[in-house]
């Protein structure tokens, strides 16, 4: 590791030097300790808006999914309201007078034609 220059002055005794180190290491460790809580700050503030984004994201896909389940509902029950015992005997028993009627009405355009 390099050594790096400390400004000491040279008129302080050897006690007054390693205390004057110290006070040093110590100031820079407070810088270091800020710099760590700031990046602390961001990195958790970055996680909240991430956390916030992600959790906006998944209500729309919820909402999404919720309202392709209701119009899949709906689908279905519009498909039993389709397939009823009701709609089957109505179909069956006016479908030939509907066939019918149909033919006879174009029998009788291609008749006037």
């Amino acid at each position: 590791m390099p050594s790096a220059h400390l400004d000491i002055p040279h008129e302080l005794t050897l006690r007054a030097r390693v205390l004057h180190v110290k006070e040093l290491g110590v100031a820079v460790m407070a810088i270091h300790k800020q710099a760590i809580s700031l990046r602390d700050v961001v990195a958790a503030e970055g996680r909240i808006e991430a956390q916030r984004y992600l959790q906006e994201r998944l209500a729309e896909l919820d909402f999404g999914v919720r309202s392709k389940q209701w119009r899949l509902e709906d689908c279905e029950s519009s498909m039993r309201a389709a397939d009823s015992k009701t709609t089957r005997r109505f179909t069956i028993s006016w479908t030939p007078k509907i066939v019918s009627q149909t033919m006879g009405f174009a029998w009788r355009l291609g008749k006037n034609s």
